[in-house]
């Protein structure tokens, strides 16, 4: 591979030479990547991730993850894709590995939660501490996408046979 003398070289070159040199040119190149892309990848994760420390982690582990598969890049696809595919797959463990449920008391901070999914957190919430009267109204407002009033209303209509 030729770089030009009066030119920067592109993203897809510098990937290319720190997957082939184990000397100071890669340990350069790879600095050059890192400098390049810090920022961009520290915004993106900070769109998706909470808290500072778990950015930092996150961030870390998108570098390394790069580092340790260098030899899977190819250069006929552009280095911001695969860097992204990397954030974004890094991102999704990350969220994996964070499950955790509510503790009782803690308050939930939206539906999704509350019915165990939502597209950003794939995490389940135990509602079985509710009654099963609140359960069917979290079913009936969120999975049937009825509104409160109506899957209360509902819910009194369902009940109401069992009450007489």
């Amino acid at each position: 591979m030729t770089v030009k003398h009066n030119e920067d070289p592109t993203d897809e070159e510098l990937m290319t030479l720190y997957q082939s040199s184990q000397d100071q040119i890669g340990v350069q190149a790879f600095h050059v990547l890192f400098k390049r892309w810090k920022d961009r990848i520290w915004s993106y994760v900070a769109k998706k991730v909470k808290g500072i420390e778990e950015r930092e982690d996150v961030v870390q582990k998108i570098f390394l993850k790069l580092h340790y598969s260098k030899s899977l890049y190819q250069q006929k696809y552009l280095f911001a894709q695969w860097i992204f595919t990397i954030a974004r797959t890094t991102i999704i463990d990350h969220r994996r590995s964070q499950k955790m449920q509510p503790m009782k008391g803690e308050f939930i901070k939206n539906h999704e939660e509350v019915l165990g999914y939502s597209e950003e957190h794939s995490y389940a919430v135990d509602i079985s501490c509710l009654s099963l009267e609140q359960q069917k109204i979290l079913h009936l407002r969120y999975e049937e996408e009825l509104e409160f009033k109506e899957s209360t209303r509902e819910l009194k209509e369902a009940l109401l046979p069992e009450i007489l």
